[in-house]
């Protein structure tokens, strides 16, 4: 199920890639939306950071620190799926019926796991607004950017 799963988000990335890089006139859509089926958020996270602006839209801070922001906001979504998924494995496993001892090892290896997804959460997304923050311009581009700028 789970394999599934992953593949209609691949799926789900690859089209949101393909049609928003295609709508921006970026080069090589379809590369985006390859990326995007095997890479998911972190393509995504890219694409925001480097496409081109439409009209009325803006970015601050250059492409390096929206990509980073975008990664770190993708990150949070993606850890908290996983403590979910997490949480509903050890909630469908028999770890929780028997002794006493097994019910407390039990719980105290769900803390034990949700603790570790918690750290590798603080450390991915704090280092990755760490450099976001190294690499912020005080830049602010105004849409339409690029090819967009551009009357066809």
């Amino acid at each position: 199920m789970s394999d599934v799963l992953g593949w209609c988000l691949g799926i789900c990335c690859a089209c949101y890639c393909y049609f928003d890089a295609n709508r921006r006139r970026m080069q090589n859509p379809w590369a985006w939306a390859v990326c995007g089926l095997f890479t998911n958020l972190f393509t995504i996270s890219l694409l925001h950071g480097h496409r081109w602006l439409l009209s009325g839209e803006t970015r601050e801070g250059g492409r390096g620190w929206d990509s980073c922001r975008w990664l770190a906001m993708n990150t949070t979504v993606v850890m908290f799926f996983a403590c979910i998924s997490g949480l509903m494995g050890v909630a469908g496993s028999d770890s929780f019926s028997g002794s006493d001892a097994s019910v407390a090892g039990a719980a105290i290896g769900t803390t034990l796991g949700l603790g570790f997804v918690l750290m590798i959460w603080l450390v991915l997304s704090g280092s990755l607004l760490v450099v976001g923050l190294m690499m912020k311009k005080s830049v602010k581009e105004v849409g339409p950017t690029g090819p967009l700028a551009s009357k066809v």
